[in-house]
């Protein structure tokens, strides 16, 4: 039931700037999704994964603190 602390990790991994490269991904491919339900949701899950992760993705899409607000059923750990 843990779907985050591995994306977590992986995320946590790269150096800053392919960090900025995986945000502007995110950015890049939701800013083409017209349904809002679907980009709240999303930032929700990236949230789950890693707070500034998320909140970076929400400034380059201007959806500051507009993440859907999700409780996994296991939370993100950080792994070794």
């Amino acid at each position: 039931a843990d779907h985050y602390s591995q994306a977590r990790q992986f995320y946590k991994s790269l150096l800053p700037h392919e960090q900025r490269h995986i945000v502007g991904a995110f950015a890049f491919e939701l800013g083409k999704c017209e349904v809002i339900a679907v980009r709240t949701r999303m930032l929700g899950r990236l949230m789950l994964v890693d707070r500034e992760l998320a909140e970076n993705v929400a400034t380059a899409l201007g959806m500051e603190g507009q993440a859907d607000k999700l409780k996994p059923a296991v939370a993100a750990k950080d792994l070794e």
